[in-house]
């Protein structure tokens, strides 16, 4: 197998039909099978595709995390971060804009249950593919990786963070990255997913002095559900002073000029119930209670998980 079949294997779902990127960015199906020829014409930069992640099969053996956001690099560093704590690889790839963090599973399986498997793990605002269950069409499709952006002009390609912190190439070629994602293990997806309902959200408070943190003590059946059961404003409250609207100062201080923040932390009610409820405009990052919490004390997605199951999290 040359790396252009490993590539095929690892990004290219749907084989009969893709999408193709127009100058404006958008993308319109092309109706033609997405064969080597094609792939070989993405990668050269002559057309720019994307790939319909659901097979002609039903089934689905990747899903991607789409950040466009300001914060979506960092937003899904920290996602995979999270990810690989549970023994679920993942890969961050550049975007235009952003980011899209890759999920490749060792088997194609229902897209219901890689949804159910993955989803909540997904922060607010960010898009989730396969957007589908199921489908009776051909889905949603998602840009190939290291094609040329018709938009920007530029190729994008996989990055991992040194231990230094500062973020390189995973390989030179993209023959090089694409080899290395191949070789690497793959994720393999749980036999049950245990479902539960999303908690009903909150009616949106006008914020007050916060007191002591609620951690409440329960059954979450995944960080989400945990995040769900807290008040942002109160818990982060209790380590930055808040003004009426949730700003104040960035507790994170390595990531500021003589490690004093002047004003540029943000406390917001969340999109979604667990979502993303904090960012730091300076630092360009943000996250959840739980990640505000896990970061502020030192703690790895694994400690601090087990302390929040215990009501031991403040």
């Amino acid at each position: 197998m040359d790396w252009i079949d490993q590539y095929m294997a690892l990004f290219v779902g749907r084989r009969d039909d893709h999408s193709v990127q127009l100058e404006t960015g958008l993308y319109a199906r092309a109706g033609l099978p997405l064969d080597r020829a094609r792939v070989l014409a993405h990668l050269r930069g002559n057309v720019s595709l994307a790939s319909y992640l659901i097979d002609e099969r039903g089934l689905c053996g990747r899903a991607v995390m789409d950040a466009d956001e300001e914060n979506g690099f960092f937003c899904l560093a920290s996602v995979q971060q999270q990810l690989r704590a549970g023994n679920i690889p993942a890969w961050l790839e550049r975007s235009r804009r952003g980011a899209h963090l890759w999920i490749f599973t060792d088997r194609p399986i229902s897209p219901a249950l890689l949804r159910a498997w993955l989803l909540p793990f997904c922060p607010a605002g960010v898009e989730f593919y396969p957007k589908q269950d199921q489908t009776r069409g051909v889905g949603s499709a998602i840009r190939l990786p290291f094609g040329i952006h018709r938009r920007s002009g530029r190729r994008y390609g996989f990055v991992e963070a040194s231990p230094a912190g500062e973020w390189h190439a995973i390989g030179r070629r993209i023959s090089d990255q694409v080899a290395y994602l191949f070789d690497q293990a793959r994720a393999i997806p749980p036999a049950v997913i245990a479902t539960t309902s999303a908690p009903a959200r909150e009616q949106k408070k006008p914020f007050s002095s916060p007191g002591r943190p609620h951690s409440p003590v329960g059954e979450y059946p995944d960080i989400r559900a945990w995040n769900a059961a807290q008040n942002p404003f109160t818990v982060i409250g209790r380590y930055v002073d808040l003004d009426r609207r949730g700003g104040g100062r960035c507790p994170f201080g390595e990531h500021h000029a003589n490690g004093r923040d002047d004003h540029s932390f943000q406390v917001y009610e969340p999109g979604t119930p667990g979502g993303y409820c904090w960012y730091c405009h300076t630092w360009q990052a943000g996250g959840s209670v739980f990640d505000f919490l896990r970061m502020y004390h030192g703690l790895t997605v694994a400690e601090a998980w087990a302390r929040a199951k215990r009501g031991e999290l403040w």
